[in-house]
């Protein structure tokens, strides 16, 4: 009766959507086993992974791919020590710094330059688009501890002359939330750092350009808001 009670409060937070979003980009290589705090202290465990590009948490039912919803009713999601907070209609990764937290609202888009010309220069002219195929794509996230592809658009791939088109880049478009004396701030590039916080700007930026970072990077973004945190 219990397994009953907290398969039907899984699923009434849950919608069937296999081809209802577009591209995905999956933040984790494969789905992974996630457990699910809902705040009326319900668990349930299921195969999930979190599609960075449409803001969407899947996880896997039988055959079907489903969309984890109504995002308000879930305290948290376990995948080993990495951890899932529900946030608004979303979901944000809570990360542990030496001087305090930090969530993340992972957005990670693919960006087209264009298609590989001669002599391995990019050109915007030409080239078909490569149609992958099974459910999930392929491909992978530098920064992000892994990825997938999913969707009808080439990843470098070769014709069938063996050249090499469509070109893709990924651009990060993260959210990061904190709190600093007791207020909580967002910000998502280094320009906000700076205007958020003018009276650290000099030391920020000395920091950044010794360390050599940026925001274009979840790994590397923390490192600025760590040090943000210690001032």
């Amino acid at each position: 009766m219990k397994r009953i009670i907290l398969f039907i409060a899984f699923v009434a937070c849950s919608v069937l959507s296999v081809s209802a979003q577009g591209q995905r980009i999956f933040l984790f290589d494969n789905f992974a086993k996630g457990l699910v705090q809902f705040k009326n202290k319900a668990v349930s465990a299921s195969y999930m992974n979190y599609d960075a590009n449409n803001g969407k948490m899947y996880f896997q039912q039988g055959e079907d791919l489903m969309e984890l919803t109504n995002a308000a009713a879930i305290d948290s999601i376990k995948f080993g020590e990495r951890i899932f907070l529900g946030y608004r209609n979303n979901f944000v990764e809570l990360f542990q710094l030496n001087h305090g937290k930090v969530r993340i609202l992972w957005r990670i888009h693919k960006i087209h330059e264009g298609y590989e010309g001669a002599f391995g220069t990019t050109s915007q002219v030409g080239g078909q688009k490569i149609q992958l195929q099974g459910n999930f794509g392929m491909g992978g996230i530098a920064g992000a501890g892994g990825g997938m592809y999913n969707g009808s658009f080439g990843l470098n791939q070769n014709d069938g002359n063996n050249r090499r088109i469509d070109i893709w880049k990924q651009k990060s478009a993260n959210t990061y939330l904190f709190e600093k004396n007791g207020k909580e701030y967002s910000v998502k590039t280094l320009k906000n750092v700076y205007k958020q916080f003018p009276e650290y700007k000099e030391q920020i930026k000395a920091f950044v350009k010794e360390n050599s970072l940026d925001m274009m990077s979840a790994d590397k973004a923390i490192v600025i808001i760590d040090y943000l945190l210690s001032l």
